[in-house]
C-alpha cells in the first residue's frame, strides 16, 4: 500500500465490520426482486450480485426501492461495529496518500462511523449506494473516483470481497485483500 498514491477503501469487513443481520437483508432484497419478477425464487445465500442485473433490467424504479430499503434497514438493524484498528491507524497516519471510500452501504450509516473513528476528513471522496445508479461490482462508483490524469498504477482498491476485486480488475487497478474477521 505504501507505494500507491491513491487508495480506494471498502468499508464493511475492511475498515469496520458492521454488526447487522445480512441474512435477513438478503431475504428482504429478494422480496424487492419478487415485486418486479413475481416468479423470482430466492434459494438462500448471497444475492447481492443480482442487484446490478435487476437495475439494468428495471431501471431507476428498482434502484430507488433498493436504496430506500438499504437506508431504512441499516438505520433500524445496525447494532454497532467492530473496528479494524490497524487499518484505521494506517488511514490516520499516512497523510502522503489520497484516500477514497467506495461502499454499498448507505451514507447515513457510514458518516457517523467515520466521524467516531476520526477518519471522515481523511477521504478525498466518499461514494455510497446513495450516489450511484449501479452499486458494486459495477464500475460506476470507482469511475467517479479515478482521475484520468493520474496513472492507474497509482491506484489500489482495498477490500475484502470478490466485488471489490472485480471492480479493481475491471478498471485495471491493483487489489489488496483485507481479511478482517473480529
Amino acid at each position: 500500500m505504501e507505494k500507491k498514491k491513491h487508495l480506494i477503501f471498502d468499508l464493511d469487513e475492511t475498515i469496520v465490520t458492521l454488526k447487522i443481520d445480512w441474512d435477513e437483508w438478503h431475504k428482504k432484497i429478494a422480496t424487492i426482486f419478487k415485486e418486479f419478477e413475481p416468479d423470482f425464487v430466492y434459494w438462500g445465500g448471497f444475492i447481492d450480485y443480482l442487484i446490478v442485473p435487476f437495475i439494468e433490467k428495471y431501471g431507476q424504479r428498482i434502484r430507488d426501492k433498493i436504496v430506500e430499503f438499504e437506508n431504512q434497514y441499516e438505520k433500524e438493524k445496525l447494532k454497532g461495529y467492530v473496528v479494524n484498528n490497524k487499518l484505521v491507524d494506517y488511514i490516520k497516519q499516512n497523510t502522503h496518500q489520497k484516500n477514497y471510500l467506495l461502499t454499498n452501504n448507505a451514507l447515513n450509516t457510514i458518516l457517523p462511523i467515520l466521524e467516531e473513528l476520526g477518519i471522515k476528513d481523511r477521504f478525498e471522496k466518499t461514494v455510497t449506494i446513495d450516489d450511484v445508479l449501479y452499486c458494486k461490482p459495477h464500475i460506476e462508483g470507482i469511475l467517479t473516483i479515478i482521475d484520468k490524469s493520474v496513472p492507474l498504477s497509482d491506484y489500489a482498491v482495498i477490500g475484502d470481497s470478490g466485488n471489490d476485486e472485480k471492480i479493481a480488475k475491471s478498471v485495471g487497478v491493483d487489489f489488496i485483500k483485507i481479511v478482517f474477521k473480529p
